[in-house]
């Protein structure tokens, strides 16, 4: 698992690097927060995705640091398989149930 950008198709997942609006002061940050996001190359389109799950500990009314939270991720041909920093939790998300009307080209 890590930081970086990995393939998948013709996009690429990786850390969605900007929340414009969004405060760490505020609490509700932590349900706003999209942290992953798909990159089309040839568009340069970015679509973010995946907030904390109802589950996760940073959904508990707490304050955390920054790197506390830092999301890991790889992928499959079918999956997503992240886990939030201090969380000793891996999430999977199915690729096709994120994003139903998203076309991959392999």
């Amino acid at each position: 698992m890590g930081y970086g950008m990995e393939k998948h198709g013709e996009k690429y997942l990786y850390l969605n690097p900007k929340n414009p609006d969004l405060k760490y002061s505020d609490l509700q940050f932590y349900n706003d927060i999209r942290l992953l996001a798909w990159l089309d190359p040839e568009t340069g389109e970015k679509t973010p995705f995946i907030q904390f799950p109802e589950t996760s500990i940073f959904r508990s009314g707490r304050y955390f640091f920054r790197d506390s939270w830092s999301p890991v991720f790889t992928l499959d041909d079918k999956n997503i398989y992240i886990t939030f920093g201090i969380e000793p939790t891996i999430y999977i998300r199915g690729i096709s149930t994120l994003f139903p009307n998203f076309q991959f080209i392999t």
